[in-house]
């Protein structure tokens, strides 16, 4: 079938509680669709499938128990890295595979593991860091079992964390930290935004795993009332355009906001 001027994508077989993410990494016509697939509830395993590999997809994870929260990112050469949420052990850890453009698996078989500190690690998000690895973040429950916080790990090309085992801590601030993202600084690390306690922050951390800017992040919107759902891309000078929704004067209104490289809001 030829799909290379329609775009058009058939997926069959799409079961109940399946999570479709669909990213194309050329910017022509090639599509990388990834899904978690749920046969019996308390089992999920989540696989990987560009339309010229094996017609039911290449296997990613099938430890025991879940695996949910599936993202990824390109790996700059025609694969991916992917990363999940896992519960092969305890209530959540973090673990990625890379997968090669021909569809395989090039890591260590069900993933290489990112954190499994106490307690729940979730919700990751993930960008390239350029180099064929990835930045990959996520809320993490460790000190309390309750109350999240962030962290960020990079993971190389080959599979191997580069940073602070279990993860460099961008904010750990009393209360919640959620709804995080990330992009590349353009220089091996990344620039995290994420919502905290109602109000929005950014930190960027260097390709060495060290935070650049004040400790707990910089305030990019702290007035009263709700901001919340932050998403950023790079501003191509190594900062970050940030924008969010923002319940300040009524139910919702759109905000944006740029960071410099150096942290200070422009």
């Amino acid at each position: 079938m030829k799909i290379n001027k329609l775009k058009f994508l058939v997926f069959a077989q799409i079961f109940l509680l399946s999570t479709i993410i669909l990213t194309d990494f050329s910017h022509r016509s090639n599509y990388f669709p990834v899904w978690k697939h749920t046969q019996q509830a308390s089992l999920i395993s989540i696989k990987s499938k560009w339309l010229i590999w094996d017609n039911n997809g290449t296997t990613i994870c099938t430890a025991a128990n879940a695996q949910q929260y599936v993202q990824l990112c390109s790996d700059g050469a025609g694969g991916a890295i992917i990363s999940w949420k896992d519960e092969r052990t305890d209530a959540g850890d973090i673990y990625a595979q890379r997968i090669n453009s021909s569809g395989g698996v090039e890591w260590t078989a069900n993933g290489t593991a990112i954190c499994t500190a106490a307690n729940a690690q979730e919700y990751v998000q993930l960008c390239s860091d350029g180099v064929g690895g990835a930045i990959i973040t996520w809320a993490d429950r460790r000190v309390d079992g309750t109350f999240t916080d962030i962290y960020v790990q990079r993971v190389n090309s080959s599979g191997g964390v580069e940073w602070t085992g279990n993860g460099t801590v961008i904010s750990d601030e009393p209360g919640y930290q959620i709804g995080h993202q990330l992009c590349s600084d353009g220089a091996g690390g990344a620039i995290v935004t994420w919502e905290d306690n109602t109000d929005i922050y950014a930190q960027r951390v260097n390709s060495s795993g060290g935070v650049e800017w004040a400790a707990n992040g910089i305030a990019i919107c702290t007035p009263f009332d709700f901001q919340r759902l932050p998403q950023l891309c790079s501003d191509g000078a190594g900062g970050a355009i940030i924008t969010w929704q923002d319940e300040r004067t009524d139910a919702g209104d759109i905000y944006a906001q740029r960071i410099n490289s150096s942290g200070g809001v422009e």
